[in-house]
């Protein structure tokens, strides 16, 4: 079961970013952003529990904003797959991922921090380019792609780990105008 699972997630991560190449126009849509992390949560949140992954929301708030939203749920899919993974594979403590959300200064900032397998100083510098992986069986499009839709919705992609061992905090920052919509660029 646990291999046929983590099969099902590669496979979904590969259609994803297959979904992602394949667009050629942005769709734009007003929705609430905390809704949508929740929707995200709700597709993997029994493998969640299965494997002792604690999830944490500490929602800002944020509220409605106007954003391409299949290209945002590609990023948080993509975030907290990783995350659950990384919180997984740490076995010393079980695993925990604090999703937070917040609105600072015209821009809105979405978190995924995990108490997981961390990230190695010498790798941070590359951990968004094509085709780098940490993993045995990753592809190293993921976080690649991440950070390319990011971009796309007026934003950025940055990670932030003091090591092997002490976890990973990935945020995704996008600035927004005057009346609450998302600056597309």
């Amino acid at each position: 079961m646990s291999i046929l699972l983590k099969s099902v997630e590669h496979i979904k991560q590969v259609i994803n970013v297959q979904q992602e190449f394949g667009k050629t126009f942005a769709i734009t849509e007003i929705v609430k952003l905390e809704e949508i992390i929740d929707e995200t949560l709700l597709i993997s949140e029994s493998s969640f529990e299965n494997n002792g992954v604690e999830i944490m929301r500490e929602y800002g708030g944020v509220g409605e904003i106007h954003i391409d939203k299949q290209k945002f749920m590609q990023i948080i899919t993509n975030l907290i797959s990783n995350a659950k993974q990384s919180a997984m594979n740490k076995r010393e403590e079980d695993g925990r991922i604090i999703i937070r959300t917040a609105l600072e200064d015209g821009e809105v900032r979405i978190e995924v921090e995990d108490n997981g397998l961390g990230i190695s100083p010498e790798n941070l510098p590359s951990i968004f380019s094509h085709g780098f992986t940490t993993k045995k069986d990753g592809h190293g499009f993921g976080l690649h792609s991440s950070a390319i839709t990011a971009k796309q919705l007026g934003g950025g992609l940055a990670v932030h780990s003091l090591g092997l061992g002490q976890g990973a905090t990935f945020t995704l920052r996008f600035s927004l105008s005057v009346n609450n919509e998302a600056s597309i660029i």
